[in-house]
């Protein structure tokens, strides 16, 4: 009986020290914001015949009260004719962490208006840089026989990828 008594002892110890581990918690963005981010994508479509294309990006977004942030809008431009044909689709875009280093978006989807090209609905894995409050990602598929080459944006206010 002394044995069972110890061994519930110790497992509600152990279980109690785990519910009030930060280490169980998601990560999150934080603060509870809306941001703007200005950078570049580079992609490759059937319509651009696989040539890569560099747009100027800038995207706007959200973190809400829950700590989860979305990207609202999308814009792009750029010497190549084709940045101003650029559309984003299927917004908004959930963004998820899975650390405080890597996380993806969600739901993505791009479109060169006039053609045929229709670039996911995909979801695309992203690195987080807390220090810089940017991410980026690089050589993914999105769908429709389109590429992202590259994507690289710095947020503003600062985001933090916290526990």
């Amino acid at each position: 009986m002394k044995n069972l008594n110890r061994l519930f002892a110790a497992s509600a110890l152990i279980l109690a020290c785990a519910a009030a581990s930060p280490a169980v918690a998601e990560p999150h963005f934080t603060p509870v914001v809306n941001f703007q981010g200005h950078g570049t994508i580079r992609l490759q479509t059937p319509a651009t015949f696989q040539q890569t294309i560099v747009c100027n990006v800038t995207i706007d977004g959200s973190v809400n009260p829950v700590n989860s942030a979305k990207i609202t809008a999308a814009r792009f431009a750029g010497s190549s004719p084709f940045c101003s044909l650029l559309v984003a689709k299927n917004l908004s875009w959930p963004m998820y962490m899975d650390s405080q280093l890597s996380g993806g978006i969600s739901e993505m989807g791009l479109a060169l208006t006039g053609t045929s090209a229709n670039c996911g609905i995909s979801t695309i894995r992203i690195l987080w840089n807390n220090s810089t409050s940017s991410l980026n990602a690089s050589n993914q598929p999105l769908g429709g026989y389109c590429k992202l080459i590259s994507l690289d944006v710095q947020i503003s206010p600062q985001l933090m990828v916290v526990y």
